[in-house]
């Protein structure tokens, strides 16, 4: 139910895997989440 992650700036952390598991398309988190205020400009672009 858990997968271990790399972080670019916190290392090595345990974050929740996908509760489910398909045959043929794994269903992995490729990245993790962005640091607060990390996507500030990019929404602000989106929003504009």
């Amino acid at each position: 139910m858990f997968i271990e992650m790399e972080h670019a700036d916190y290392g090595k952390f345990k974050s929740v895997n996908q509760p489910f598991k398909f045959s043929e398309t794994p269903a992995k988190p490729s990245w993790s989440a962005p640091l607060m205020g990390e996507d500030n400009d990019l929404l602000n672009e989106v929003i504009s």
